[in-house]
């Protein structure tokens, strides 16, 4: 960022923006400061609002997450006119971010999402980071539009690939392996694969976090309860102690608590994530939180359990006391309403069933 902006508007707008916290708000103050700069020609300053809106987390979870495509799309246009000025290596890494989030949105065409995967396999290798990020994100990309055997043939390639600067860490890598073999059925693979972040060997800021959660139904579908048990145990106090995305880790324990009759922990879980769960924007997100919440909900019903008792949250829970069933109703209305509309933009059915039997 250049020492002295040339407009004092600019430099205020700025100011502002870098003393508030990761926010939406944030973002929004860096993208006028942006505006005004580029209108004043100033566009190493435009370059730098819009920088720290695509590091932000907050932008990945934005109402309206094509902003963040423009902002991507305006950094790639002035980087690719002047490289040596605007440097890529800077934005690629947060390409992998959109690369990531982008699926769970059902307003993103597939057709787009594939060329948001060549596009960005093609400028890492340009920048000499090589291809086993962008083979990552092809199996991301292919398990989330519900083409598992895609993704399984993916494998070998991606695995043989030299790691690179553009590749995730070993622990988020493996995390992926656990988790394509549990959508695979390959329960046995996903638990063998699993055991060096089980061990400790390997972990990052949402791993084992998020492994433990993938792995709650293949350990009891292995009949391996007790080691379910434990994971269920280590995993959601990890979820509990993050600072911040734990609503989005979180449902695979509540749905592992009805599931194995732990009614007040299920409920507890519910009831502490059911507000940010209300924000949260992405079709995925929301039929994971939602389908695995109601199916929770469904269980404590069936287990007889009267009444629970959440916070009153706009559109979703009212005051009092509801029954789990009637919850489990309007929740599991919500998270078909965003399974049809990926399942459409997919053009398969894989979500409907999903929440038919949720893992």
């Amino acid at each position: 960022m250049p020492e002295t902006p040339t407009d004092p508007e600019v430099q205020a707008l700025l100011d502002e923006a870098y003393a508030l916290p990761d926010s939406a708000a944030r973002d929004a103050i860096f993208e006028s400061a942006a505006r005004r700069a580029e209108a004043l020609g100033d566009l190493d300053t435009a370059w730098d609002a819009r920088c720290a809106i695509l590091q932000s987390a907050a932008s990945h979870a934005a109402p309206k997450f094509e902003t963040l495509f423009m902002c991507l799309a305006w950094c790639f246009a002035v980087s690719d006119d002047d490289p040596d000025r605007f440097n890529p290596a800077s934005i690629l890494w947060q390409y992998k971010w959109i690369a990531t989030d982008a699926p769970g949105y059902a307003s993103v065409p597939r057709a787009v999402l594939e060329r948001i995967v060549d596009d960005m396999d093609d400028r890492f290798v340009r920048a000499g980071w090589g291809r086993r990020a962008g083979l990552h994100k092809r199996i991301d990309l292919a398990v989330l539009l519900g083409e598992y055997q895609r993704a399984r043939e993916l494998i070998p390639a991606w695995l043989a690939a030299p790691r690179d600067r553009g590749s995730d860490c070993l622990a988020c890598e493996r995390d992926t392996l656990v988790w394509l073999h549990a959508k695979l059925g390959d329960h046995e693979a996903a638990w063998r694969e699993a055991k060096p972040i089980v061990r400790g060997q390997l972990s990052c800021a949402t791993v084992p976090h998020s492994t433990f959660g993938r792995l709650l139904t293949p350990l009891v579908r292995l009949r391996l309860e007790d080691k379910a048990a434990e994971l269920y145990q280590r995993g959601r106090r990890l979820v509990a102690g993050l600072d911040e995305g734990a609503h989005k880790l979180i449902s695979p324990y509540f749905l592992h608590a009805a599931r194995t009759g732990r009614a007040e922990e299920c409920v507890a879980l519910i009831r502490n994530s059911i507000r940010p769960a209300a924000d949260l924007r992405a079709d995925l997100d929301r039929l994971h939180w939602f389908g695995r919440a109601g199916c929770a909900l469904s269980m404590l019903a069936e287990q007889g359990v009267g009444e629970v008792e959440l916070p009153a949250v706009g559109g979703l829970t009212g005051p009092g006391s509801s029954e789990p069933g009637e919850l489990a109703r309007r929740f599991l209305t919500i998270a078909g309403d965003h399974a049809a509309a990926l399942d459409q933009r997919n053009g398969n059915s894989r979500n409907a069933r999903w929440l038919h039997d949720p893992d």
